[in-house]
């Protein structure tokens, strides 16, 4: 990783005072880095366009709505009145909000807006509430759209009950789903009966989860990759909920 202030103080060190001079301009541009968060050349470029910190934790905020939105298509008209809605509530100009909205859409992976967002862990569920908000616009989520949460969540160390709440308050509902309906679904992502024995329910637990895991999708795209993720998350969780019911959690 090239952190931008090291390398302009190293080189301005060099530039003056030789070997000696890199060294303590290196040393600086670390601590310059490390003070202002300057991760990579994208991060240095964000600190001199002129945006507040609350502006560009918007515009972070966007792009990952963008990506959310690029998951399901379809409602594009409620997902610009939204995303209009979110513009006016975060007091951000409409047409950079609209840039960023647009480079989220077409950026597929944004790890640097996911770790940036790690450094702010207080605005991480309010974030996420947004995205969910997104999700559904069009009055459904889409597996992808779930999918591509289900994963960011684990990024952002969100539990899955963790965001099943905040999705809940997105949507403004109440969470379901009593302890018996849980464990009924367990039993039928996995294909068993509530009688078949543990030592069957753990072959198919294994038999799913090697056939669903993301390992296997070396070369997929990332919507996929996120699909096989979560559903290797919800095979896991139904297979502890299963084995706890059995006594052997």
């Amino acid at each position: 990783m090239l952190w931008p202030a090291s390398v302009l103080g190293g080189l301005a060190g060099l530039t003056l005072a030789s070997i000696p001079g890199a060294l303590l301009g290196g040393l600086l541009g670390r601590w310059l880095d490390r003070r202002l968060q300057l991760h990579d050349w994208h991060d240095l470029r964000e600190r001199l366009d002129g945006l507040s910190a609350e502006q560009r934790d918007a515009r972070l905020l966007l792009q990952l709505l963008g990506r959310v939105a690029a998951a399901d298509p379809q409602p594009a008209a409620a997902q610009r009145r939204l995303l209009a809605q979110e513009a006016q509530r975060l007091a951000l100009d409409p047409a950079l909000a609209r840039e960023a909205f647009a480079r989220g859409h077409e950026d597929l992976q944004l790890e640097r807006t996911l770790r940036r967002l790690r450094q702010r862990p207080a605005r991480i569920d309010s974030v996420l509430r947004a995205c969910w908000r997104m999700a559904w616009a069009g009055g459904r989520c889409t597996p992808a759209a779930r999918a591509l949460l289900g994963v960011w969540a684990e990024l952002l160390g969100r539990t899955p009950a963790q965001l099943a709440a905040l999705e809940a308050a997105a949507r403004g509902v109440a969470l379901a789903a009593p302890a018996g309906d849980a464990y009924r679904q367990a039993l039928q992502l996995l294909g068993v009966a509530a009688d078949t024995p543990l030592a069957e329910i753990r072959q198919a637990y294994r038999r799913l989860r090697s056939r669903h895991h993301p390992d296997k999708l070396a070369s997929a795209d990332p919507v996929q990759l996120a699909q096989a993720t979560e559903k290797t998350r919800q095979l896991q969780e139904a297979w502890e909920l299963i084995s706890v019911r059995h006594g052997r959690g």
